[in-house]
């Protein structure tokens, strides 16, 4: 017996919709990435440049700040994600 193509159509969506949302429940709460630190830019050569309108991590600095605390055993503890 042939299942209808849009049957067919909907079957496949859930099988690859589903499997991504359960992940992304998983997930937890979203932030957005942290600041690189970068603040020289290269070129393709490798060679250092002026990061002005670059496009690139030292030109643009967009993120969120590093966020450690010292434990005050030799220790430091990420503040965003709680590892140690």
């Amino acid at each position: 017996m042939l299942v209808p193509m849009t049957r067919r159509l909907g079957l496949a969506l859930a099988c690859w919709i589903l499997p991504l949302s359960v992940l992304d429940a998983e997930a937890g709460p979203r932030s957005r990435p942290i600041r690189t630190g970068q603040t020289t830019c290269y070129d393709t050569a490798g060679t250092l440049i002026p990061c002005v309108l670059t496009g690139q991590d030292g030109d643009l600095q967009r993120g969120e700040p590093r966020s450690y605390a010292d434990e005050g055993t030799g220790t430091l503890r990420d503040k965003r994600a709680g590892l140690t």
